[in-house]
């Protein structure tokens, strides 16, 4: 999920003009809301016991998705802002 919101956040901070900030958060919320679906497709369908933590799930995939992907949209400044210059 880090790499995938890492790949996510550079590619969009390429070719949209945002802040990587907002970028950052724009990523993990969405990598957030897709572990949430799947949380409730699985407690659904499945077992309901299956996800006993799952608050604490997302919390772990929050401060695991958030850093990858501001690093990411940094990067993706970075490289834009060095491609200006030339």
């Amino acid at each position: 999920m880090s790499g995938a919101s890492f790949i996510g956040a550079l590619a969009y901070r390429l070719f949209i003009p945002q802040k990587p900030l907002r970028i950052a958060l724009w990523v993990a919320i969405g990598v957030v809301l897709a572990v949430l679906l799947r949380i409730v497709y699985d407690t659904t369908f499945y077992d309901a016991s299956s996800h006993n933590l799952a608050p604490f799930e997302l919390a772990f995939v929050g401060l695991i998705t958030f850093p990858a992907a501001f690093l990411g949209a940094l990067l993706g400044q970075i490289v834009k802002g060095a491609g200006k210059k030339k």
